[in-house]
């Protein structure tokens, strides 16, 4: 049922973006972002070639598209970056992951983009907790989970290494009850 649901909502809308799948089509818009360290600093290391994204769009937004959404601009159809429900098996909680080119910071995107996705969590989906996860570093990452309702149950210090330094972890969550709420 929840996979049935998942292809089912696709693509999803909101004022500004379309949530849909992503496609070999936007490897160039991706590598632009997945290339710069700056916009990968806390999540992967830098894609150094445009072949190493085309494998990523491959091996993952291919592979497994249920839950995995390209970020396009309704009046451009610019691709802007990513928005993921991760971990998700269980039906009874995921976890949602993105990133945005860093040409669209501080615009909201992000904010509205993983909105959405609480939406389809709880509304449609019937999960019952919503997680995320963040780098300390990253407070406007923190600020996105903040503004859509999700508090920080957690610090989890060095939890991930990146570029040969250590990381640690911000844990947000939200219930389907304080969502209803």
């Amino acid at each position: 049922m929840l996979e049935e649901q998942l292809k089912k909502h696709s693509e999803l809308k909101t004022e500004r973006l379309l949530l849909r799948p992503v496609t070999m089509a936007d490897t160039k818009a991706m590598f632009a972002y997945t290339s710069d360290e700056e916009n990968t600093k806390w999540d992967f290391p830098a894609n150094q070639t445009i072949e190493e994204t085309q494998k990523v769009i491959k091996e993952i937004y291919l592979k497994s598209p249920l839950g995995r959404y390209g970020i396009e601009l309704r009046d451009t159809s610019e691709f802007i970056g990513t928005i993921d429900l991760m971990n998700w098996s269980d039906g009874k909680q995921a976890e949602i992951g993105y990133i945005i080119n860093k040409k669209f910071w501080g615009r909201g995107f992000a904010t509205e983009a993983s909105a959405e996705i609480l939406k389809l969590c709880f509304d449609i989906l019937g999960f019952e907790e919503i997680h995320a996860f963040c780098a300390v570093q990253n407070p406007a990452s923190a600020c996105v989970l903040e503004k859509i309702g999700m508090a920080e149950v957690e610090r989890i210090p060095n939890d991930k290494q990146f570029n040969g330094q250590w990381v640690s972890s911000q844990h947000f969550k939200m219930t389907k009850v304080n969502y209803l709420k």
